[in-house]
């Protein structure tokens, strides 16, 4: 191997380990992604809840205390 092709070499190797690096970060931030989208669609359904409990006591405060 002539010695540029030994330096091609050496520089396609660099390439090839920080594409890695670039997909193995990739992968960490699709994880976070999907914890935080998780995260999300937890806080909504509380959210529903608190919407659906707040409902509820309109509905009985109405109901025995009439309508302000």
């Amino acid at each position: 191997m002539t010695v540029d092709g030994s330096r091609v070499f050496s520089q396609q190797s660099t390439v090839n380990s920080q594409q890695s690096t670039v997909n193995s970060q990739q992968s960490t931030v699709n994880s976070q992604q999907s914890t935080v989208n998780s995260q999300q669609s937890t806080v909504n359904s509380q959210q529903s809840t608190v919407n659906s409990q707040q409902s509820t006591t309109l509905m009985w405060n109405n109901l025995f205390f009439g309508v302000p």
